[in-house]
C-alpha cells in the first residue's frame, strides 16, 4: 500500500513540475486550485467547462508538439538521405519555447529524444488532470466522456504505427501464440497495462453513469478492439449489463451494435444509400 501511494505521489509530482513549465497550463491549474469563488459563484474546482477549457488546452499543446515530432522525424530522415546538416526547429506552445536539434548546443533546449520524452511527460499530466477532474465531478457526462476518449485514442495512436485499427494487435496475438509466449507476458506490456487501466475508468465512469448508452457502446467497442486475450464472453457480458441497466426504450441501440459484432454484418441504415 504505501509503494502504490508513493508511486502515486510521484506521478502526481511529476505531472505538475510538466504543467509548471507551460505558462498558459500554469493559468488554468492556478484558477482550479483557487477555491474562492464569486460571490454566490460555485468554485472553479466544481465547474465542467473550467475543466473542459483545461483539458482542451492540453489536448491543443499536445497536438501542435505531435505534429512537430512528426516534421522533425521526416526532416532527420530527409538530412541523412542527402547528407544535409542537422536543422534546428522552433515551437512555441502555450507559452513555452522549444528549440530542437539533433545537437545539444547554447540555445538548443531540446534533443529530439528529450522532445520525445517530454511529449510523453505531457501525455500522462493529461491523463492525471483529467483522472482529477472526474473524481472531483464523478456525475459529469461531459469530463467522463472527454476522459474516456482521450485514454482509448492512446490505444489507437499505438496501434497505428503499425497497422490501422487493430491488425497491430492482432498480429501480436499470432507472434505469441506461434512462439507459445504465455498469456501473461503479454499482458505485462505497457500497452495492455494501459488496457487495464482504461477499463478501470469505464468501469467507474458507469457507477454513476450507468444510464448513458454512449458509454456502454464506447466501452463494448473499446473491449472488442483491444482486449489481449480476445475473449467474446466479456463483450458480452458489456453487452447484457448494459441491456440490465438501461431503459427498453433504448435497447435498440444496444441490440444494434451487438447484433453486428455477433454476425460481422454492419447496419442496414449504412447501405440505404447503395
Amino acid at each position: 500500500a504505501n509503494n502504490i501511494i508513493y508511486s502515486m505521489m510521484r506521478a502526481i509530482k511529476s505531472c505538475l513540475s510538466t504543467i509548471v513549465s507551460y505558462p498558459e497550463l500554469l493559468q488554468h491549474e492556478e484558477s482550479l486550485n483557487n477555491s474562492q469563488g464569486a460571490a454566490g459563484s460555485v468554485s472553479a474546482c466544481y465547474d465542467v467547462m473550467s475543466w473542459i477549457a483545461y483539458l482542451e488546452s492540453l489536448d491543443d499543446v499536445l497536438d501542435m508538439l505531435k505534429e512537430a515530432h512528426e516534421n522533425i522525424n521526416n526532416q532527420s530522415a530527409t538530412s541523412k538521405k542527402d547528407h544535409h546538416v542537422a536543422r534546428t526547429t522552433t515551437l512555441e506552445a502555450a507559452g513555452r519555447t522549444f528549440r530542437i536539434s539533433p545537437i545539444l548546443a547554447p540555445g538548443i533546449t531540446h534533443t529530439p529524444a528529450q522532445f520525445t520524452k517530454e511529449i510523453k511527460q505531457l501525455i500522462q499530466a493529461r491523463i492525471l488532470v483529467g483522472e482529477r477532474s472526474v473524481s472531483l465531478l464523478p456525475g459529469s457526462y461531459k469530463l467522463w466522456k472527454n476522459h474516456l476518449t482521450f485514454r482509448t485514442g492512446l490505444l489507437d495512436m499505438s496501434s497505428g504505427k503499425n497497422n490501422t485499427g487493430s491488425g497491430g494487435n492482432k498480429d501480436l496475438q499470432k507472434i505469441c501464440n506461434h512462439n507459445r509466449i504465455p498469456s501473461y507476458l503479454l499482458t505485462a506490456s505497457s500497452k495492455f497495462k494501459h488496457y487495464h487501466a482504461t477499463v478501470s475508468a469505464f468501469e467507474r465512469s458507469l457507477v454513476r453513469l450507468h444510464k448513458m448508452p454512449r458509454l456502454w457502446l464506447m466501452y463494448a467497442t473499446f473491449v472488442i478492439l483491444y482486449d489481449p486475450e480476445r475473449n467474446p464472453t466479456t463483450v458480452r457480458r458489456i453487452y447484457d449489463r448494459a441491456l440490465v441497466a438501461l431503459p427498453a426504450s433504448q435497447h435498440e441501440r444496444i441490440w444494434e451494435e451487438c447484433l453486428c459484432w455477433v454476425t460481422g454484418i454492419l447496419p442496414s441504415n449504412n447501405s440505404t444509400g447503395s
